[in-house]
């Protein structure tokens, strides 16, 4: 008898892989961002090349990108509202937060009237670093990147926001600040930031801005979320539509209704999908 793969089967085989993934990746993930002990010393970053002049990139996403045109909106009319000066975007892991940015970016760029965003993910504090998670090496970079006059680096956190957010207040530019969420606290201890530094920096620009802050994370910003500068969207999960055109960018072939069963187990989220 010919072994078939029907669509239930396909869909109960992805459940029990995403599932072995979860149980060998999610405990160690949590332990690294929430269980480190906080007198941990910070690392010393040294002032090279790479950390004075550029921003970095951010992380690649898997596979094509379809739909949210929704949201490509929102991010647009953010960018030309003078009125918004941070715009965070909230989503569990996985929803495409990062890749809705990517995309977004990519069209960004084409105008030549836009500067060269700056970019700054976070993410790799909670899996590669062996300290507390900290936001010196982006002071450290972002001060240098901004401050052509060469100003002595404040020492304390709170100053270096401060001075931060004193340079980037007249700039028409985009910063893009990914994954802050390792930089908060769990939403069971009120979800604050860690550093004093990033609360001065986003405080401040909350207030006053003319470019954007662009800030992506699982749960939105408690310290600047009610301020009148502060737009907070939630990344919903993919619509049957745009599930289905997910799918048909891998080049998969099958009947609409099997697509649609699977955007129906996987409740629409995109890295699963």
């Amino acid at each position: 008898m010919e072994n078939v793969i029907t669509p239930d089967l396909l869909v109960a085989i992805i459940a029990i892989a995403v599932t072995i993934v979860g149980w060998f990746t999610t405990p160690w993930i949590t332990y690294k961002i929430q269980q480190r002990s906080p007198t941990a010393a910070k690392p010393i970053v040294p002032l090279t090349p790479n950390t004075i002049s550029n921003s970095k990139q951010l992380p690649e996403t898997l596979g094509p990108f379809a739909g949210r045109t929704d949201y490509l909106t929102k991010l647009n009319q953010a960018w030309d509202d003078p009125d918004t000066h941070i715009f965070v975007l909230t989503a569990f892991g996985g929803t495409g937060k990062t890749a809705l940015v990517h995309k977004w970016l990519s069209e960004f760029q084409k105008n030549p009237t836009n500067e060269r965003p700056y970019i700054w993910p976070f993410s790799d504090q909670g899996t590669q670093s062996q300290y507390e998670p900290s936001a010196a090496a982006f002071f450290t970079n972002a001060l240098h990147h901004y401050d052509s006059a060469g100003t002595v680096v404040p020492y304390s956190d709170h100053d270096k926001g401060m001075q931060l957010a004193k340079l980037l207040k007249p700039k028409r530019q985009l910063m893009v600040l990914d994954g802050l969420d390792v930089m908060q606290r769990p939403k069971a201890q009120g979800g604050t930031l860690r550093d004093a530094g990033l609360k001065a920096l986003l405080r401040e620009l909350a207030q006053c801005h003319a470019g954007l802050i662009l800030i992506t994370s699982r749960q939105p910003i408690v310290e600047i979320q009610h301020d009148a500068g502060v737009v907070t969207q939630a990344l919903g999960p993919l619509d049957e539509a745009e599930a289905i055109a997910l799918f048909r960018s891998f080049r998969l072939r099958g009947r609409k209704a099997d697509f649609a069963q699977a955007h129906q187990a996987w409740q629409g989220h995109a890295l699963a999908l």
